[in-house]
């Protein structure tokens, strides 16, 4: 790892740049990262192409009826399970092409010798760009972290923007509300949309 100290000019003489510096082009360097991001995410209906989540539930079991008796509990259906798949996140790389080195394009130094030298891509790298990716990494929500994306339970995150739309989630969590069921309900849809609790779902946010 080479993490080198970039000259700038103050009054026609050479300086090397301090940490508060260097950090101000790593943060720019995060910007220009927003201003197009390598890659895009988007929510689609079904069919994203980043694997799914399933979200799992019970559903009453079948009612029994007799003309020439009371069915027993052990001939009556059991509830079931009920997966849903969702499938709502598609991804897409955008085509960059890297910007070469010629020698002249980076930052120069001053190397172990006090003579002027100019980064190489490695140098660059791990002066400015490495540091730029641990902040987008950083799973923090501000704007250190442009360009990137995250899942919330809210539809509304400072700083963010909903991808969704519309409060759409790319994922529901839910399950039977039992308190619903009642005898004087039978016969019922075994898997009555009217009688699930939503726990928690969830958006995506840029």
């Amino acid at each position: 790892m080479a993490v080198r100290k970039p000259l700038y000019v103050v009054s026609g003489n050479l300086r090397e740049m301090d940490t508060t510096m260097v950090d101000e082009i790593v943060a720019r360097t995060v910007y220009q990262y927003s201003l197009n991001p390598s890659v895009a995410l988007s929510v689609v209906a079904s069919g994203g192409n980043i694997g799914s989540i399933t979200d799992t539930r019970k559903q009453a079991g079948s009612y029994s009826t007799s003309t020439t008796s009371f069915p027993s509990e052990a001939t009556t259906a059991e509830p079931s399970t009920v997966t849903i798949t969702y499938d709502k996140i598609s991804s897409a790389n955008a085509s960059i092409t890297p910007t070469a080195d010629t020698g002249k394009t980076w930052p120069v130094y001053y190397n172990t010798s006090g003579q002027i030298q100019a980064m190489n891509l490695q140098d660059v790298k791990d002066t400015f760009l490495h540091p730029a990716i641990d902040l987008l990494a950083s799973g923090s929500v501000t704007s250190a972290q442009a360009g990137t994306y995250h899942i919330s339970t809210s539809a509304s995150v400072a700083g963010s923007t909903e991808v969704s739309g519309a409060s759409t989630p790319i994922f529901s969590d839910t399950r039977a509300d039992t308190s619903l069921y009642t005898a004087g309900g039978i016969p019922e849809t075994l898997d009555n949309q009217q009688q699930l609790q939503t726990i928690t779902y969830i958006e995506l946010m840029a």
